[in-house]
């Protein structure tokens, strides 16, 4: 999201038009809010393999995705998510 936010430097484009002459493409960013789906490797046979919760943001420490667990009132950050379409 850092290369594609406007900046006064750059005289009001994004770094990623001034590198490749473009707009960025921005239709494939997630939806704040929208379900998804994280999956649990730790989970026993017989067990969910896969917790529903809500997209908030991705992390810019780790790199995963925050995801609210409505279940459990609590954020968390993991990785193995999938979207829902």
């Amino acid at each position: 999201m850092k290369n594609r936010s406007v900046t006064q430097v750059l005289e009001g484009k994004t770094p990623y038009e001034m590198l490749y002459g473009k707009k960025p493409h921005m239709k494939d960013l997630p939806v704040w809010g929208i379900k998804v789906w994280v999956h649990d490797p730790t989970s026993a046979k017989l067990d969910m393999w896969a917790h529903e919760g809500c997209w908030i943001r991705f992390d810019a420490e780790t790199g995963a995705h925050r995801v609210y667990f409505p279940d459990h009132w609590t954020i968390g950050v993991k990785q193995n998510v999938s979207f829902e379409r």
